[in-house]
C-alpha cells in the first residue's frame, strides 16, 4: 500500500524490484508505468528508490 503526501488515501499496487524483507513501512518508492498502458489500475506499479 503506498502513501501519498498531503492525501488521505492508500493505493494498493505492486512492488517490483525489492525482497520482502526488504520491504519496511515508511519505504520510499517510485511510481512507474508500463509501456503498453491501457489506462487500468495495474498499470502503474512502484519501484524502491
Amino acid at each position: 500500500m503506498v502513501e501519498f503526501n498531503l492525501i488521505n488515501t492508500l493505493f494498493l499496487s505492486r512492488l517490483i524490484g525489492a525482497e520482502p524483507e526488504e520491504v519496511t513501512i515508511g519505504m520510499e518508492v517510485k511510481a512507474r508505468f508500463l509501456r503498453n498502458a491501457k489506462f487500468k489500475p495495474t498499470d502503474v506499479y512502484f519501484v524502491p528508490l
